[in-house]
């Protein structure tokens, strides 16, 4: 289930300390706070709930003076009301009965009892999945590099660009390498804005809000960039990308997702969202050895075996073969792309992708032909197990 979020209308700052509390138990998000309701104008309110929907919203009732009934017809005026959770000075079964004939939701008496406001919290989430639209979200596709260089950026947008053109269905890409991300580059996605920008504003986040922030190149597709500066000395929660995945996968039906090099606490975090995963390696020996740590580690952390890809690029007459590297790295080769430096370098000089008609164009369309009709898994959720991350993965030396 996604954060469940809270509104409040409250005056009393004691009774607000109390709910804060309770809220981090319930691991409840508080996205509004409105605590002069007694004389906000009904367009206000509504302005605050449209800008920020929360799924809950608590109104004490004395804070609202004689305007319970009127903030209560704004609330469940939307368009996906949130749920309303009045809040009384006592037991007063008229002054209960008349906000729910007013259209609360539920209600809750002071003392305030922290069991109860959770119970309340929990029928208010149930609701909230009951109610919402039961469409299927997007499918997901990630990119994952064994090392900077390895060409995952390429192949995630050429990749994009074939399955948009051969499935039809709306698609984006997002570069969720916030380091070091060329997304933006490969696919001439000019734009001041980023998935830094959509994290920031993620509390107030609306699909028209959305459509502001992403660029969109063709009819059926979307880029949502790297930042477009270095970012390494602003703090970034791995749940924030996480929101963004969840967000994207409720408008479109592929989301691909440039997850940059090596596994980092934000690529584990988004991979219970994926369907499936490209880990993209070169045939030289010391990137190989990378690419058999990412997958140990994969296994690891319970992401299932038929949902990685593993991707030879750049492969040259003197490399490895196919067979020899699967041996090598006890993963099956599921596609080679060839070394083709002049259609590269021509297509980085003008700022375009690769030709469809070269032979690097042709075989990303065959990788992406292929991909669509095969039965895809459905994403594992929370069952991945992302701690320890960073741990040494001391055993693989030995097995290598």
């Amino acid at each position: 289930m996604d954060q469940f979020t809270v509104g409040t209308m409250i005056a009393d700052p004691g009774l607000h300390a109390r709910i804060m509390g309770t809220l981090a138990e319930f691991r409840a998000e508080l996205v509004m706070e409105l605590p002069d309701v007694v004389v906000a104008e009904e367009t206000v309110i509504d302005r605050e709930l449209r800008r920020y929907s929360p799924d809950a919203v608590l109104v004490e009732v004395a804070a609202t003076g004689q305007r319970l009934p009127d903030v209560i017809r704004v609330i469940k005026n939307r368009p996906f009301p949130p749920a309303v959770i009045t809040i009384h000075a006592s037991a007063d079964s008229e002054g209960i009965l008349a906000a729910f004939r007013a259209g609360a939701s539920d209600c809750l008496c002071l003392p305030l009892d922290k069991a109860a406001l959770r119970q309340v919290f929990e029928r208010a989430a149930v609701e909230r999945e009951r109610k919402r639209p039961q469409q299927p979200l997007g499918k997901t596709v990630g990119f994952l590099s064994a090392t900077g260089g390895c060409g995952g950026t390429v192949l995630a947008c050429h990749f994009a660009n074939e399955l948009w053109r051969t499935s039809g269905q709306t698609t984006l890409l997002a570069d969720f390498d916030l380091m070091a991300g060329m997304v933006g580059f490969w696919m001439q996605a000019a734009s001041d804005y980023s998935v830094w920008d959509v994290m920031r504003v993620w509390q107030r986040l609306d699909l028209s809000m959305w459509r502001g922030l992403v660029t969109t190149l063709q009819p059926q597709l979307d880029v949502l960039s790297a930042p477009a500066e270095v970012v390494a000395d602003e703090p970034c929660d791995p749940d924030q990308l996480l929101r963004v995945m969840r967000f994207a996968r409720r408008h479109y039906e592929w989301v691909l997702a440039d997850l940059g090099s090596n596994l980092t606490a934000f690529s584990v975090k988004l991979l219970g969202e994926l369907n499936a995963l490209f880990l993209v390696s070169t045939a030289e020996v010391p990137v190989l050895f990378q690419a058999k740590r990412i997958l140990r580690k994969l296994q690891a952390l319970g992401f299932p075996h038929q949902q990685v890809r593993l991707v030879l690029n750049c492969v040259r007459k003197q490399h490895l073969r196919p067979a020899e590297v699967a041996q090598v790295v006890g993963w099956q080769v599921d596609a080679e792309l060839p070394f083709d430096a002049m259609e590269l370098e021509e297509a980085q000089a003008e700022r375009r992708l690769a030709s469809r008609k070269s032979e690097l164009g042709k075989r990303i369309g065959q990788l992406t032909t292929k991909f669509l009709s095969e039965r895809l898994d459905e994403p594992v959720g929370s069952r991945i197990q992302v701690s320890g991350v960073a741990q040494p993965v001391k055993a693989l030396r030995k097995a290598w």
